[in-house]
């Protein structure tokens, strides 16, 4: 495709496939690219909140409602192309933000809005010359960045650790945090995300900074990324950690790829990455 389109110049390619939201554009052709997807995950039946928000509908009729607000992709994925091959705008993770966009054209102006699915208008942004994006607006705003110190660690009431998995099977990959075994790594193909809930008599092992290892005892072939750990406090607030800046690869297989943050690991390795939530400042006093 990237041939194709520098020898047929265009304005913007549209694709879609990879189920998230995202602007980009890369910094030598200049070739703005706008991912989109129109699903999300679906309700059946809906809370009396739900209906207030969404009106009236059919009865029998399948409802998109978002799980929460929409969650930016960089908190949750590891971006695969490094910052000096493109420029990321912005994007919004799979399954959180069904929408659609609405181009106008005047003259060499060209402006695009997208539209989250039940939401209205959540970015606008637009050009003049290719490649050249200019944000205009923004609304509503994603989540905001919590923070957290010593003393909400006594305050979690649950916590998952996400992991994006390709080629991952079976339940022998032993998955352990601060070194205390927190279950197995789950099966996932094209890069998935799975969730692993953290047992509860095992929320007192969670720090501000995290070990996470990963047995691979049959010396399988895989790899694993997007490494993060979420935790939602006693009244409610969910806190996200870091996100790790590498993919770890049990084969050369991925060599092709050629991305910086590949990291190799034999085969039989046990793989580690350190995740870590953002510090409140200020001193804590405790009571």
């Amino acid at each position: 495709m990237l041939n194709l389109l520098k020898k047929f110049p265009i304005d913007a390619y549209f694709c879609g496939h990879t189920h998230n939201q995202s602007v980009l554009v890369t910094r030598k052709e200049k070739i703005l690219q706008i991912k989109g997807t129109a699903v999300g995950f679906l309700k059946d039946k809906l809370t009396p909140s739900e209906v207030r928000k969404m009106g009236k509908f059919p009865s029998g009729t399948s409802y998109y409602i978002p799980e929460e607000e929409l969650i930016p992709l960089e908190e949750t994925k590891t971006l695969l192309l490094s910052k000096h091959l493109l420029n990321y705008y912005w994007g919004y993770l799979e399954d959180t933000a069904p929408g659609w966009y609405l181009v106008k054209v005047k003259g060499k102006n060209v402006t695009v809005e997208w539209h989250l699915t039940g939401s209205g208008i959540r970015r606008i942004f637009s050009w003049e010359k290719p490649g050249e994006v200019k944000e205009i607006k923004i609304f509503k705003e994603e989540i905001k960045k919590e923070k957290i110190g010593k003393t909400d660690l006594n305050k979690i009431k649950s916590a998952r650790l996400y992991l994006s998995l390709w080629n991952s099977e079976g339940r022998e990959k032993e998955i352990f945090l601060n070194g205390e075994k927190i279950g197995f790594l789950p099966a996932g193909t094209a890069y998935s995300t799975r969730r692993l809930e953290i047992p509860k008599n095992k929320l007192s092992s969670i720090n501000l900074t995290n070990q996470i290892r990963i047995t691979n005892p049959n010396k399988e072939k895989f790899c694993v990324g997007s490494i993060y750990m979420e935790i939602i406090l006693k009244n409610g607030i969910k806190i996200r950690s870091n996100i790790s800046q590498h993919i770890y690869v049990t084969s050369k297989r991925w060599n092709n790829w050629r991305l910086s943050i590949l990291y190799y690991v034999p085969p039989g390795r046990d793989i580690s990455q350190e995740i870590k939530f953002y510090k409140k400042l200020g001193i804590e006093r405790d009571g």
